[in-house]
Protein backbone atom coordinates (compact mmCIF):
# COMPACT_ATOMS: atom_id res chain seq x y z
CA UNK A 1 0.00 0.00 0.00
CA UNK A 2 1.27 3.47 -0.89
CA UNK A 3 0.64 6.27 1.59
CA UNK A 4 1.21 10.02 1.44
CA UNK A 5 3.42 11.01 4.37
CA UNK A 6 4.64 14.23 5.94
CA UNK A 7 8.28 13.55 6.87
CA UNK A 8 10.12 15.63 9.45
CA UNK A 9 13.60 15.77 10.92
CA UNK A 10 12.74 16.77 14.47
CA UNK A 11 15.52 15.30 16.57
CA UNK A 12 19.11 16.56 16.61
CA UNK A 13 20.28 13.07 15.61
CA UNK A 14 18.02 12.89 12.54
CA UNK A 15 19.48 13.51 9.08
CA UNK A 16 18.61 16.84 7.45
CA UNK A 17 15.45 17.00 5.36
CA UNK A 18 17.46 18.01 2.31
CA UNK A 19 19.02 14.55 2.27
CA UNK A 20 15.67 13.03 1.31
CA UNK A 21 16.15 14.37 -2.20
CA UNK A 22 19.35 12.34 -2.59
CA UNK A 23 18.28 9.05 -1.01
CA UNK A 24 18.19 6.19 -3.56
CA UNK A 25 14.99 4.77 -2.06
CA UNK A 26 12.61 5.39 -4.95
CA UNK A 27 10.62 7.95 -2.96
CA UNK A 28 7.99 9.98 -4.81
CA UNK A 29 8.57 13.46 -3.37
CA UNK A 30 5.60 15.77 -3.85
CA UNK A 31 6.42 18.90 -1.89
CA UNK A 32 9.40 20.32 -0.02
CA UNK A 33 8.78 22.76 2.83
CA UNK A 34 11.11 24.31 5.39
CA UNK A 35 10.03 21.99 8.20
CA UNK A 36 8.71 18.93 6.36
CA UNK A 37 8.58 17.04 3.09
CA UNK A 38 5.43 15.53 1.62
CA UNK A 39 6.05 12.29 -0.24
CA UNK A 40 4.42 9.08 -1.39
CA UNK A 41 6.00 5.86 -0.19
CA UNK A 42 5.30 2.21 0.47
CA UNK A 43 5.14 1.10 4.09
CA UNK A 44 8.57 -0.54 3.91
CA UNK A 45 10.08 2.71 2.60
CA UNK A 46 8.49 4.65 5.46
CA UNK A 47 9.91 2.10 7.92
CA UNK A 48 13.36 2.67 6.46
CA UNK A 49 12.97 6.44 6.88
CA UNK A 50 12.04 5.98 10.55
CA UNK A 51 15.06 3.73 11.06
CA UNK A 52 17.23 6.54 9.70
CA UNK A 53 15.83 8.94 12.30
CA UNK A 54 13.06 10.73 10.41
CA UNK A 55 9.54 10.99 11.76
CA UNK A 56 6.68 10.11 9.42
CA UNK A 57 3.09 11.24 9.72
CA UNK A 58 0.48 9.54 7.57
CA UNK A 59 -1.49 12.15 5.67
CA UNK A 60 -3.77 10.01 3.52
CA UNK A 61 -3.80 6.70 1.69
CA UNK A 62 -2.94 7.24 -1.96
CA UNK A 63 -6.12 5.54 -3.14
CA UNK A 64 -8.26 7.81 -0.98
CA UNK A 65 -6.41 10.86 -2.24
CA UNK A 66 -6.89 9.80 -5.85
CA UNK A 67 -10.61 9.29 -5.35
CA UNK A 68 -11.01 13.01 -4.69
CA UNK A 69 -9.67 14.16 -8.06
CA UNK A 70 -9.13 11.23 -10.45
CA UNK A 71 -12.80 11.13 -11.44
CA UNK A 72 -14.27 10.46 -14.86
CA UNK A 73 -15.30 14.10 -15.14
CA UNK A 74 -11.79 15.32 -14.36
CA UNK A 75 -10.23 12.89 -16.80
CA UNK A 76 -12.56 14.00 -19.59
CA UNK A 77 -11.56 17.64 -19.08
CA UNK A 78 -8.00 17.02 -20.32
CA UNK A 79 -6.67 16.01 -23.71
CA UNK A 80 -6.14 12.38 -24.53
CA UNK A 81 -3.62 11.46 -27.22
CA UNK A 82 -6.50 11.19 -29.68
CA UNK A 83 -8.23 14.46 -28.88
CA UNK A 84 -4.90 16.28 -28.89
CA UNK A 85 -4.20 15.06 -32.42
CA UNK A 86 -7.67 16.19 -33.51
CA UNK A 87 -7.22 19.67 -32.05
CA UNK A 88 -3.71 20.09 -33.45
CA UNK A 89 -5.01 19.09 -36.89
CA UNK A 90 -7.80 21.64 -36.63
CA UNK A 91 -5.26 24.35 -35.77
CA UNK A 92 -3.03 23.46 -38.72
CA UNK A 93 -5.98 23.27 -41.13
CA UNK A 94 -7.40 26.59 -39.94
CA UNK A 95 -4.19 28.46 -40.87
CA UNK A 96 -2.26 26.27 -43.35
CA UNK A 97 -0.19 29.22 -44.52
CA UNK A 98 1.52 29.50 -41.14
CA UNK A 99 0.85 26.18 -39.33
CA UNK A 100 1.99 22.69 -40.24
CA UNK A 101 1.49 19.52 -38.19
CA UNK A 102 4.38 17.05 -38.31
CA UNK A 103 4.80 13.58 -36.88
CA UNK A 104 8.26 13.68 -35.36
CA UNK A 105 8.36 10.04 -34.28
CA UNK A 106 6.47 7.11 -32.82
CA UNK A 107 6.23 5.95 -29.24
CA UNK A 108 7.08 2.47 -28.00
CA UNK A 109 3.43 1.45 -28.46
CA UNK A 110 3.42 3.05 -31.93
CA UNK A 111 1.50 6.21 -31.09
CA UNK A 112 2.47 9.28 -33.14
CA UNK A 113 4.33 12.12 -31.44
CA UNK A 114 3.15 15.40 -32.92
CA UNK A 115 4.76 18.80 -33.27
CA UNK A 116 3.08 21.87 -34.71
CA UNK A 117 5.37 24.20 -36.66
CA UNK A 118 4.10 27.79 -36.61
CA UNK A 119 5.68 30.55 -38.68
CA UNK A 120 5.40 32.39 -41.99
CA UNK A 121 8.71 31.33 -43.46
CA UNK A 122 10.81 28.21 -43.37
CA UNK A 123 14.50 28.00 -42.76
CA UNK A 124 14.68 30.84 -40.27
CA UNK A 125 17.57 30.82 -37.84
CA UNK A 126 15.17 31.99 -35.14
CA UNK A 127 13.46 28.84 -33.87
CA UNK A 128 12.03 27.92 -30.49
CA UNK A 129 10.67 24.59 -29.25
CA UNK A 130 8.06 24.14 -26.52
CA UNK A 131 7.30 20.63 -25.23
CA UNK A 132 4.99 19.04 -22.69
CA UNK A 133 4.19 15.76 -20.97
CA UNK A 134 7.49 14.00 -20.54
CA UNK A 135 5.85 12.68 -17.38
CA UNK A 136 2.57 10.91 -17.98
CA UNK A 137 0.68 12.08 -14.91
CA UNK A 138 1.41 15.79 -15.44
CA UNK A 139 -1.64 16.43 -17.57
CA UNK A 140 -1.63 20.21 -17.36
CA UNK A 141 1.81 20.12 -18.99
CA UNK A 142 -0.05 19.07 -22.15
CA UNK A 143 -2.57 21.87 -21.89
CA UNK A 144 -0.12 24.76 -21.41
CA UNK A 145 1.86 24.22 -24.65
CA UNK A 146 -1.34 23.37 -26.51
CA UNK A 147 -2.92 26.66 -25.43
CA UNK A 148 0.28 28.43 -26.49
CA UNK A 149 -0.07 26.89 -29.96
CA UNK A 150 -3.74 27.81 -30.09
CA UNK A 151 -2.99 31.41 -29.15
CA UNK A 152 -0.23 31.72 -31.74
CA UNK A 153 -2.39 30.34 -34.55
CA UNK A 154 -5.53 32.28 -33.64
CA UNK A 155 -3.61 35.54 -33.14
CA UNK A 156 -1.30 35.17 -36.14
CA UNK A 157 -2.58 38.37 -37.77
CA UNK A 158 -2.30 40.50 -34.64
CA UNK A 159 0.74 42.14 -33.03
CA UNK A 160 2.98 41.08 -31.44
CA UNK A 161 2.32 37.49 -32.61
CA UNK A 162 2.36 38.55 -36.25
CA UNK A 163 5.86 39.99 -35.89
CA UNK A 164 7.09 36.89 -34.09
CA UNK A 165 5.83 34.58 -36.81
CA UNK A 166 7.22 36.78 -39.56
CA UNK A 167 10.66 36.63 -38.02
CA UNK A 168 10.96 33.00 -36.98
CA UNK A 169 9.37 29.64 -36.24
CA UNK A 170 7.80 28.32 -33.06
CA UNK A 171 7.42 24.56 -32.67
CA UNK A 172 5.05 23.05 -30.11
CA UNK A 173 5.08 19.35 -29.12
CA UNK A 174 2.53 19.08 -26.29
CA UNK A 175 2.73 15.31 -25.59
CA UNK A 176 6.17 13.71 -25.73
CA UNK A 177 5.05 10.63 -23.76
CA UNK A 178 1.70 9.56 -25.28
CA UNK A 179 1.86 5.94 -24.07
CA UNK A 180 2.36 6.88 -20.45
CA UNK A 181 -0.24 9.61 -20.68
CA UNK A 182 -2.87 7.21 -22.02
CA UNK A 183 -2.01 4.66 -19.33
CA UNK A 184 -2.50 7.31 -16.63
CA UNK A 185 -6.06 8.08 -17.72
CA UNK A 186 -7.80 5.86 -15.17
CA UNK A 187 -8.19 6.41 -11.41
CA UNK A 188 -6.17 3.25 -10.71
CA UNK A 189 -3.15 4.37 -12.77
CA UNK A 190 -3.51 8.14 -12.40
CA UNK A 191 -0.05 8.63 -10.86
CA UNK A 192 1.88 6.76 -13.56
CA UNK A 193 4.97 8.78 -14.51
CA UNK A 194 7.15 6.88 -17.00
CA UNK A 195 6.70 5.53 -20.50
CA UNK A 196 5.63 1.89 -21.01
CA UNK A 197 8.95 0.14 -21.68
CA UNK A 198 9.05 -3.47 -20.36
CA UNK A 199 12.22 -3.72 -18.29
CA UNK A 200 14.45 -6.75 -17.83
CA UNK A 201 13.44 -7.15 -14.17
CA UNK A 202 9.74 -7.31 -14.98
CA UNK A 203 8.98 -3.72 -14.09
CA UNK A 204 7.61 -1.21 -16.57
CA UNK A 205 8.80 2.16 -17.75
CA UNK A 206 11.67 4.56 -18.33
CA UNK A 207 11.53 8.20 -17.28
CA UNK A 208 11.89 10.02 -20.62
CA UNK A 209 13.11 13.16 -18.90
CA UNK A 210 16.11 11.20 -17.54
CA UNK A 211 16.89 9.42 -20.82
CA UNK A 212 18.56 12.20 -22.83
CA UNK A 213 22.17 11.75 -23.78
CA UNK A 214 24.18 14.63 -22.35
CA UNK A 215 25.70 13.50 -19.05
CA UNK A 216 23.23 10.61 -19.01
CA UNK A 217 23.28 8.48 -15.89
CA UNK A 218 25.83 10.54 -13.99
CA UNK A 219 23.53 10.90 -10.98
CA UNK A 220 22.27 7.92 -8.98
CA UNK A 221 20.03 9.62 -6.45
CA UNK A 222 16.33 9.72 -5.72
CA UNK A 223 15.69 12.10 -8.61
CA UNK A 224 17.68 10.04 -11.14
CA UNK A 225 17.77 6.28 -10.59
CA UNK A 226 19.39 3.26 -12.22
CA UNK A 227 16.83 0.93 -10.59
CA UNK A 228 14.27 -0.04 -13.27
CA UNK A 229 11.30 -0.13 -10.89
CA UNK A 230 11.93 3.41 -9.64
CA UNK A 231 9.80 6.23 -11.08
CA UNK A 232 12.96 8.14 -12.07
CA UNK A 233 14.65 5.24 -13.89
CA UNK A 234 17.08 6.62 -16.49
CA UNK A 235 16.83 3.63 -18.82
CA UNK A 236 19.44 1.07 -19.90
CA UNK A 237 21.37 3.60 -21.98
CA UNK A 238 21.13 7.15 -23.28
CA UNK A 239 18.38 7.66 -25.87
CA UNK A 240 17.16 4.09 -25.44
CA UNK A 241 13.56 5.24 -25.84
CA UNK A 242 11.84 6.13 -29.12
CA UNK A 243 10.22 9.14 -27.48
CA UNK A 244 13.55 10.77 -26.61
CA UNK A 245 14.98 9.73 -29.97
CA UNK A 246 12.16 11.65 -31.65
CA UNK A 247 13.02 14.80 -29.71
CA UNK A 248 16.75 14.32 -30.33
CA UNK A 249 16.23 14.00 -34.07
CA UNK A 250 13.95 17.04 -34.23
CA UNK A 251 16.41 19.20 -32.32
CA UNK A 252 19.34 18.00 -34.44
CA UNK A 253 17.43 18.81 -37.62
CA UNK A 254 16.00 22.19 -36.66
CA UNK A 255 18.82 23.52 -34.43
CA UNK A 256 16.56 25.45 -32.08
CA UNK A 257 17.92 28.49 -30.34
CA UNK A 258 15.91 27.73 -27.24
CA UNK A 259 13.89 24.88 -25.75
CA UNK A 260 11.36 24.92 -22.91
CA UNK A 261 9.70 21.81 -21.51
CA UNK A 262 6.66 22.15 -19.29
CA UNK A 263 6.07 20.08 -16.15
CA UNK A 264 3.60 20.41 -13.30
CA UNK A 265 5.60 19.18 -10.33
CA UNK A 266 7.73 20.66 -7.53
CA UNK A 267 6.99 24.34 -8.28
CA UNK A 268 10.47 24.84 -9.74
CA UNK A 269 12.11 26.51 -12.71
CA UNK A 270 15.08 24.41 -13.79
CA UNK A 271 17.76 25.54 -16.20
CA UNK A 272 21.00 23.99 -17.53
CA UNK A 273 22.84 22.16 -16.43
CA UNK A 274 20.61 19.75 -14.50
CA UNK A 275 23.35 17.25 -13.67
CA UNK A 276 25.09 19.88 -11.52
CA UNK A 277 22.13 20.30 -9.14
Amino acid sequence: MNIVYAVRSDSPQAPPLARLIDLPLGLDIWQVKTDHVVLRAAEEQATRLRQMGYTTEEVVETETHLATFATAEAIAAYHSAGTLEQDLRQLSESQPEIAELQEIGRSLENRPIWALRIGERRGSEHKLLFMGCHHAREWVSVEVPYLLAEHLVNSASQPPVKQWLQRGEIWVAPMVNPDGHEFSRTPETRLWRKNRRPNADGSIGVDPNRNYGYMWGTLNINTSSHVPSDPTYVGPRAFSEPETQAVRNLVARELFRGVITYHSFSQLILYPWGYTL
